[in-house]
């Protein structure tokens, strides 16, 4: 294409297109800028609150450390002791799998138990729950009677309800033990 401007006002024109650009070009890349960072605001935000609950939660850890080690070490000991008591076997004392293996030893054929649970009640007692299913009322009742020979055993209670049923009982003893 054949320009009939001079070359002076070319170049003035030439400058002017190219000033036109850069602008546009900056205000783009402004434009760009002013988005990201909008963009940013709600992270930057949540970032703000999770750095706030964390650092609240250090707070309370040293607090909690602090607690436990001034003052409570006594407590501490004793709980401790009570635990190792608990699970320990003591001397002329009768542990949990003693008391089980006791139990299993007495049991019937015709007798089936499902659960036991040992909970202590003091210090030298537990309540122990034995249930299952029996195939009869005989087999149920020879069971009781054996549970009532058991030395460490102090009290075997048999619900009469458990009795309802001819056959397949379910039932439910609770038994008194010196632990």
């Amino acid at each position: 294409m054949l320009s009939l401007l001079p070359q002076q006002l070319k170049k003035e024109v030439q400058k002017e297109y190219r000033l036109r650009l850069v602008a546009v070009a900056c205000f783009l890349l402004a434009a760009v800028g002013a988005l990201s960072a909008v963009a940013l605001v709600p992270y930057i935000a949540l970032s703000s609150i999770k750095e706030k609950a964390v650092e609240a939660g250090i707070a309370l850890h040293e607090k909690d450390t602090q607690t436990s080690t001034t003052g409570n070490f006594s407590a501490d000991v004793a709980r401790t002791k009570l635990l190792i008591k608990t699970y320990a076997d003591r001397e002329g004392g009768t542990s949990a799998q003693t008391l089980v293996e006791r139990l299993v030893r007495v049991l019937p054929p015709d007798v089936s138990l499902s659960s036991i649970a040992i909970a202590r009640t003091s210090s030298s007692t537990a309540q122990v729950i034995a249930e299952g299913v029996a195939v009869n009322r005989d087999a149920l009742l020879f069971f009781v009677q054996e549970l009532k020979k058991v030395p460490i055993l102090k009290s075997v209670v048999l619900p009469v309800s458990n009795f309802a049923k001819a056959e397949d009982i379910e039932f439910s003893l609770t038994m008194i033990s010196s632990y």
